[in-house]
């Protein structure tokens, strides 16, 4: 509650129950329940799992306290979300793309130079715009992560640190559904605008399925001990699904170090995404080393004179046929 009570006002009747519901949220997803609705209704016929989230059965908070308690943990100004239950937007606004990689291959970056921008943003800014997933990432800091340090599940003096990027594929219609009348008139297409389920979700390409999908991005940094066996998941971000790998990780690996001042990263694994110079150059400003897959269309860089030629995994090979040696 101590992390909580700074987004309620001083004034008025206080706010109580508000851990209490986010440990309902918790015991909800797992018990099976995607629905709060239905959830409310399990708690108050069941007093076991009442009294799991903290509350006596007679004390439970009602169905509205829950979309409150959401409201207040996303931070994002009510007038600039799209609530997708009543905005209307283009008819063509998600189209889907024309051109197709191919299965395996990836999307290159819309933006060449953004890496080395978002790099040094990384650098300079003391957070990053549009971080309306802040709080919930200080609540799992608080409720997940310190507590795992507390009991030596996580190196306290240095980690290893492993992101990447899934799809997430949504099931709303990248199409929308029309509100108009045109149907009625005889009017099969029309450009009128229409009521979208899912209006921030967007086109993205699933390089393992070698298809578009219509969804979002998960992006997980996650810890792995191979003495205690275990991979536990540090930091968790639904992105744009247009948004490349290679800013992912700059963005989820800044956000994470804020938030987890007191656990250094010593190693960073990533994949071929972020194969590029100024995610090599940010990992030494912040002190880490990388370890990351070599992107095959990068080329050889214009450092290296062209009488050397680079073996195909990354090794400078001289004129005579000799792969260079680190001494």
């Amino acid at each position: 509650m101590e992390l909580l009570e700074t987004y309620y006002p001083p004034l008025g009747r206080p706010a109580i129950n508000q851990p209490q519901i986010l440990r309902s949220l918790v015991l909800m997803l797992d018990q099976g329940f995607t629905g709060i609705t239905a959830w409310v209704e399990k708690l108050s016929s069941d007093s076991l799992l009442a009294f799991l989230i903290g509350c006596s059965p007679d004390s439970l908070p009602p169905l509205g306290s829950y979309y409150d308690f959401i409201d207040r943990l996303w931070l994002q100004d009510q007038q600039f979300q799209k609530s997708g239950r009543k905005d209307l937007f283009p008819a063509n606004k998600n189209s889907r793309p024309a051109n197709k990689p191919g299965k395996g291959k990836k999307l290159p970056n819309r933006h060449p130079e953004i890496t080395k921008i978002m790099a040094d943003e990384a650098v300079s800014r003391d957070e990053f715009p549009f971080y309306y997933e802040k709080l919930l990432h200080q609540a799992f800091c608080a409720a997940a992560i310190t507590p795992s340090m507390q009991r030596g599940l996580i190196n306290k003096g240095g980690i290893t640190l492993s992101g990447d990027g899934t799809c997430v594929h949504t099931h709303a219609s990248p199409y929308g559904h029309k509100v108009c009348d045109c149907l009625d008139h005889g009017q099969n297409r029309c450009n009128c605008p229409r009521h979208y389920s899912d209006p921030d979700a967007h086109w993205g390409w699933d390089s393992e399925l070698g298809t578009y999908y219509f969804g979002y991005t998960l992006y997980m940094l996650s810890y792995h001990d191979s003495r205690l066996g275990i991979d536990l998941p540090l930091h968790i971000r639904f992105l744009d699904a247009r948004r490349h790998d290679s800013v992912s990780g700059i963005v989820t690996l800044k956000e994470f170090r804020d938030r987890n001042p007191g656990l250094p990263i010593q190693n960073l694994c990533f994949d071929s995404a972020n194969d590029n110079y100024p995610t090599y150059n940010l990992c030494k400003t912040w002190g880490i080393r990388p370890f990351i897959d070599l992107n095959d269309k990068r080329g050889k860089p214009k450092s290296i004179p062209d009488e050397i030629t680079i073996d195909k995994d990354g090794t400078p090979v001289c004129q005579a046929g000799h792969r260079m040696v680190y001494s």
